[in-house]
């Protein structure tokens, strides 16, 4: 049975000079300790949580002799998953700063963090663990996140970990809240095939039922005017703005790929279907392209739609399976003829051998579809 891992963000509630104090203390705390962490790993040269807690504990508490044992665990499993990823980068041959935790992040677990209700004005607060004694805090919610905290507060759903920081856009302190729960996996009757590219950002199939694209005209055009307002800019050596339009194109991309990846999981749900797509990990890495094409690669989040299709169908009970990619653009769905001369350019799909002609992305969607 998949279990589904989500989050929800909530406002703290307009607290107390003493609590704001002491909110601001624990970030401080944080980015002190995760800096130490990082210190230590890198002089170490260990990414090992065992070899982290046996070489530091004494001398964190000594340090810290008021901070409760469940919080220095937390902030030191955070500082190590920072840390990892930074060598991860690194060893990727990425370039990569030492973390700094400017923006520090508390994280609590079930020894640190209570989610509190009151009947009587249907409020919910969260208590924390500071210096010496635990903090109650009221949050701010809408009607999503309400769903969410009752369902947590009855035990229907699992809390996993809760993350303080603080929101300079929204210039207040937010508790980002994780928590999980089981969807049983349905039984499905029939296999969606999806294509992903760039003329197309998805093309999906389910053969003998349905074919359906989901055209890039319109984003193409998007991303071809972020790329000349950069151009333009750089010439100017305005950074900031050059900075603020990718930032822009990002939020784009991600609502473009939130709303494919909905529409493509809602269908499949229609049709009780196993959803295939090609496994496209390291597709810059293992495929040569144009100058032109290599640009709109590296800007088209393929692992980002592919993720999103993921967890929300995993969400719907409903299987995800990755298949080569190899030879799906080059083999025929009708007769299985597969050789490269069969593409008889980017849009356009010719069997050699059987002369079925089809939109290459629909013919690869189809394919896809009956792999396996």
């Amino acid at each position: 049975m998949p279990t589904i891992t989500k989050t929800i963000s909530v406002k703290i509630d307009d607290p107390t000079k003493t609590k704001l104090e002491a909110l601001q203390d624990l970030l401080t705390i944080s980015a002190d300790l995760s800096r130490y962490y990082v210190a230590k790993m890198e002089a170490l040269d260990t990414e090992s949580k065992k070899v982290l807690h046996t070489e530091t504990y004494n001398e964190v508490k000594t340090m810290f002799p008021d901070i409760p044992t469940g919080l220095i665990q937390t902030i030191r499993d955070k500082s190590l998953e920072t840390y990892k990823s930074y060598k991860a980068q690194l060893k990727k041959g990425k370039k990569a700063s030492l973390p700094e935790f400017k923006h520090p992040v508390v994280r609590f677990d079930g020894r640190t963090f209570t989610l509190h209700t009151t009947e009587k004005c249907f409020t919910y607060f969260v208590s924390v663990s500071t210096r010496q004694k635990r903090v109650m805090l009221p949050v701010q919610y809408g009607h999503f996140q309400a769903k969410i905290l009752d369902k947590l507060s009855a035990g229907e759903y699992k809390f996993c970990i809760a993350e303080l920081s603080f929101s300079y856009r929204l210039n207040c302190y937010v508790l980002n809240i994780s928590y999980k729960y089981d969807v049983p996996e349905k039984e499905t009757s029939a296999v969606m095939g999806i294509d992903l590219g760039i003329t197309n950002l998805a093309v999906l199939a389910v053969p003998g039922q349905l074919h359906k694209f989901f055209s890039g005209k319109c984003y193409n055009q998007k991303r071809s005017h972020y790329a000349n307002l950069r151009r333009k800019l750089g010439k100017k050596k305005l950074l900031k703005k050059i900075k603020s339009i990718g930032n822009k194109e990002q939020r784009y991309m991600k609502d473009v790929n939130h709303k494919i990846s909905r529409q493509i999981v809602d269908t499949a749900k229609q049709y009780n279907a196993v959803i295939q797509l090609e496994d496209l990990s390291n597709i810059r890495e293992r495929v040569k392209f144009s100058r032109k094409m290599n640009r709109k690669l590296h800007n088209w989040n393929f692992y980002q739609l592919r993720s999103f299709i993921e967890y929300k169908a995993m969400a719907e009970g409903l299987k995800v399976v990755q298949i080569s990619p190899k030879y799906t653009s080059q083999r025929c769905h009708i007769c299985g003829h597969t050789e490269k001369g069969n593409r008889l350019n980017q849009a356009t799909f010719q069997c050699k051998a059987c002369g079925y002609q089809a939109n290459a992305d629909f013919n690869a969607s189809m394919n896809i579809a009956i792999a396996g």
